[in-house]
């Protein structure tokens, strides 16, 4: 079971995920994703993905292909080993900036302008 929770922190929308991402939530994660219009920077964070197989990924690849589709920069945070290892056997990590902690990504967002 997976758990998704959105938080629009001051700089950026952070999608943080709990649990197992396969391919049971896929239409939740989806759905989460339809959602973010107007959000400038988004950090996908996997810091608690306690597992993610192919299905997990290509919901990931097409998640951050839409959220760039709609204008807005993503960044990943990739969490365990295990999780940064696939992202980066994939290639993953060679079109999506791909952090190891969610004080990495932010640091490395765009600054804001006001």
């Amino acid at each position: 079971m997976l758990e998704i929770v959105v938080e629009d922190l001051s700089r950026y929308t952070s999608v943080r995920l709990l649990g197992e991402f396969n391919a049971d939530i896929l239409g939740a994660f989806r759905e989460t994703i339809s959602e973010l219009d107007n959000r400038p920077q988004v950090v996908i964070d996997l810091t608690d993905v306690t597992f993610m197989d192919s299905a997990g990924l290509g919901g990931l690849i097409g998640g951050t292909h839409r959220i760039k589709e709609k204008g807005a920069s993503v960044t990943v945070v990739s969490g365990t080993p295990a999780i940064r290892s696939l992202l980066s056997t994939s290639g993953f990590d060679q079109v999506v900036s791909v952090m190891e902690s969610s004080e990495a990504a932010e640091d490395a967002l765009s600054p804001t302008t006001g």
